[in-house]
């Protein structure tokens, strides 16, 4: 769906952010919107519930694309397991004043990956990736290599098989996709600029994935 639709359709997500989009749709209980950047695309929205609580929190993910389906190589398939032991998610560390911080996905200890720190160093080593959190002071972050197709995923009733389905694949990718995930509560009249900081955090990952990943293939030997 187009933006030329009157406001009082449009969903706040997509008023919040009128300038950079192009088109959206719900799709799979995502609002899917179809981005002017050219870092990431799309970018999927969700509201979630907060456990145990009448909160609310807003998960922002860009899909990076950086290896399709067609230019998918041996080479690289033995590239995106040594990425996938980079995976990463925000902390925040500190008593008086807290700083963040990037640590090993959680998911990866499951899977029994080591975790590899150079993207997390290379991305906090960003001006700018730093500015942007601190002045968000998100709830999260997350910066993961796609295993699977989300509707491939939904099929297991188990942890086990869904675990052993997923090394499998990490064996064998069909592509090299990072999905950078921000996640923040919305509250008050600030919501819409918030949420302009969140999708500029969102590109400027996108843009050093994408920088990180071309050094990284150069370095690799064929």
């Amino acid at each position: 769906m187009d933006i030329g639709s009157s406001d009082m359709r449009l969903p706040a997500e997509i008023i919040w952010l009128k300038d950079y989009v192009k088109s959206w749709r719900f799709r799979g209980g995502y609002l899917e919107v179809e981005t002017t950047y050219e870092n990431f695309n799309p970018l999927l929205i969700r509201v979630k519930q907060v456990p145990f609580s009448i909160d609310k929190i807003w998960e922002f993910t860009g899909i990076v694309t950086v290896v399709d389906e067609k230019a998918m190589d041996e080479a690289k398939k033995r590239l995106f397991k040594r990425l996938k032991c980079m995976d990463i998610e925000l902390e925040w560390r500190g008593l008086l004043r807290k700083k963040p911080v990037f640590v090993p996905s959680k998911a990866l200890s499951e899977l029994g990956l080591s975790h590899d720190p150079t993207l997390g160093e290379y991305l906090m080593a960003d001006g700018e990736i730093v500015k942007y959190i601190n002045s968000i002071q998100p709830a999260d972050v997350r910066v993961l290599l796609e295993v699977m197709h989300t509707e491939e995923l939904w099929p297991f009733r188990n942890r086990e098989s869904l675990i052993s389905s997923i090394l499998s694949y990490i064996e064998n990718p069909r592509r090299i996709v990072w999905y950078v995930t921000v996640e923040e509560y919305f509250i008050g009249v600030r919501m819409g600029s918030t949420a302009k900081k969140v999708v500029m955090l969102i590109d400027r990952i996108s843009r050093r994935l994408r920088d990180f990943f071309d050094e990284i293939t150069k370095a690799t030997p064929k």
